[in-house]
């Protein structure tokens, strides 16, 4: 019988930050949100203005999921192509029923290693 060879090559997910051009409030907490989050260096900041402009990054990046921090509609053809990866703001922030901490709502978060690494001085028994 013959074998079969299956490769993967495994990334961190993508995500497009769509910020509004009324105000840096939204842009500022795109860039909170990045420092973050694992691999947040990769992950494009989009304005909506001008359309042509967002839709050319959107397509170039192809993100797997959209963080909408904008406060308004999202464009239609943003919301036709892009339904099932849109993340409203509502969600980026969870808070833990037991401790009350705050935390990312997705995304793989680097804040919990850091924490550690402040309280502990070390990461050594997070790695053996």
């Amino acid at each position: 019988m013959e074998s079969i060879h299956v490769y993967q090559r495994l990334r961190p997910s993508r995500y497009a930050f769509l910020v509004s051009t009324a105000g840096f409030s939204s842009a500022l907490r795109a860039v909170s949100l990045n420092t973050a989050l694992w691999g947040g260096i990769y992950n494009p900041i989009v304005s909506l203005e001008p359309a042509e402009s967002a839709d050319g990054l959107l397509k170039a990046f192809d993100p797997d999921v959209l963080v909408n921090l904008t406060t308004a509609e999202l464009p239609v053809d943003i919301l036709n192509r892009y339904r099932d990866r849109i993340l409203p703001a509502t969600e980026l922030v969870q808070v833990d029923g037991r401790t009350n901490r705050r935390r990312l709502g997705f995304g793989f978060s680097i804040l919990p290693i850091l924490r550690h690494i402040h309280e502990n001085g070390s990461i050594a028994v997070l790695c053996g």
